[in-house]
């Protein structure tokens, strides 16, 4: 029987707390299984963002035995996603802007060696490339990667609020990324750097 995702998400103090919270509202809602972590902040909104690829590795190694979903924090769930991310077999599974660039805040992770080495490779890319985006960085770590087996989701399932309605009229969201980001990442977090 296939195992329904984990969900999995972080933020760090500063800025997300609101974020966090509509969050874990919009899963409870839908009574998802998640865990979601505050961890320290690194200083600027960069080198946060970058801790995702060590984070995922962490929560692999907690979990296992089933597929994990990272989603951003600051999305909102509106219908439960599971239907359509459960039993998916693969490496990793994600969303295609446009057909051309990965979008990792919606990212279903395999229990496979080569969804692990991903992971690790992408935290290596964080590492060498740390004035790099760590969106940039995931495109690079999945396009380096001969073999690794992907699905491409739907737009509904990493639907950005503004960009998607655009592009795909007519969606109607399951997972809505408010790319908070835009509005936050340039501001001062209290006892970081800018």
């Amino acid at each position: 029987m296939p195992i329904a995702p984990l969900i999995v998400a972080y933020y760090t103090p500063g800025h997300y707390e609101a974020e966090a919270a509509r969050f874990k509202a919009s899963l409870d809602q839908f009574a998802l299984p998640y865990e979601l972590n505050c961890l320290p902040c690194r200083g600027n909104w960069m080198a946060n963002s970058h801790l995702r690829a060590e984070y995922l590795l962490e929560m692999r190694q907690k979990h296992p035995r089933g597929p994990l979903l990272s989603l951003d924090v600051d999305c909102v769930i509106h219908s439960d996603p599971r239907p359509h991310l459960t039993g998916i077999g693969t490496d990793i599974a994600v969303h295609y802007f446009r057909d051309i660039e990965p979008l990792p805040g919606t990212l279903l992770i395999g229990t496979t060696d080569h969804a692990r080495q991903l992971l690790y490779n992408w935290r290596e890319i964080n590492n060498q490339r740390p004035e790099r985006s760590d969106r940039s960085n995931f495109a690079e770590a999945v396009k380096r990667f001969e073999g690794l087996k992907i699905k491409k989701l739907p737009p509904e399932i990493c639907y950005i609020f503004d960009r998607s309605r655009e592009i795909y009229p007519g969606v109607e969201p399951i997972i809505e990324h408010l790319q908070a980001s835009r509005g936050l990442k340039n501001l001062p977090i209290p006892g970081g750097v800018k």
